[in-house]
């Protein structure tokens, strides 16, 4: 009697554990294929914002204004946030913007996660060179009009090399920072300049120096010589020509 309780014990066991056996196959076949679809979707999303990118150049090279579209937002990594940070703006700063000192602070971060982030307070928009500076300035102009946020002005010089894009220093503020972009590009479709309506590639960096957590730094996309010339509406200066001795 004893044996035969013992042995349907064991059989139960078997039968329980090779269930499990079963269950447990099935969620690893049914994980990696999840994991070859996730990583084909993802190949194809990288194709097709690439091949996006190819037609918004395209079209900005025949000074066709761009659609509105979403921005692309990336979180930072070591390798990223080396030498990425935007040009600096005393100007932006000037107003006694908190200071971070871009040390780790596991507290801090935790107490991140429950509070909301601080408002954005200054937009520094980059141009390169005299000529884009004057026709970024009614844009820069008209969005200050609102009055909720400063927006700064800061030019670079005319062949500098770094990418267009947009930088902002706390990962809460991913939404703020991309509908203040779109503002932007709203902005410049309205005042017809093409390439600076096109979607930018935005980056969070941590929160050091001036660059603080209230702040959104835009790199504008650069312009062409042709489109300079019909932007700019300032003539280049001629110099008199010297008076003839006679």
């Amino acid at each position: 009697m004893a044996r035969s309780v013992l042995n349907r014990f064991v059989n139960g066991a078997r039968q329980v554990m090779a269930l499990q056996l079963i269950i447990a196959v099935g969620a690893v076949a049914l994980g990696g294929w999840t994991l070859g679809l996730t990583n084909d979707l993802l190949r194809e999303r990288e194709r097709l914002r690439t091949r996006v990118v190819q037609l918004e150049e395209t079209l900005v090279s025949n000074d066709i204004v761009v659609p509105s579209t979403a921005n692309v937002v990336e979180s930072s990594t070591p390798q990223r946030t080396r030498n990425a940070y935007p040009p600096s703006a005393p100007q932006a700063a000037a107003q006694g913007a908190p200071i971070g000192d871009g040390a780790f602070n596991p507290g801090q971060v935790i107490g991140d996660l429950f509070t909301p982030p601080p408002p954005m307070r200054v937009v520094v928009v980059h141009v390169r060179g005299e000529a884009e500076a004057r026709i970024a300035a009614p844009i820069v102009q008209e969005l200050a009009q609102a009055g909720d946020v400063r927006f700064v002005l800061a030019q670079m010089a005319a062949r500098d090399p770094r990418a267009s894009g947009y930088s902002y220093f706390d990962g809460r503020q991913s939404s703020a920072a991309a509908a203040l972009v779109q503002r932007f590009q709203d902005s410049a479709r309205r005042n017809d300049v093409a390439p600076w309506s096109a979607q930018l590639r935005g980056v969070a960096l941590p929160a050091q120096g001036e660059y603080s957590a209230d702040r959104l730094d835009i790199v504008a996309p650069a312009l062409s010589g042709a489109q300079l010339q019909r932007l700019d509406p300032t003539p280049p200066v001629v110099a008199p020509p010297a008076p003839v001795n006679r």
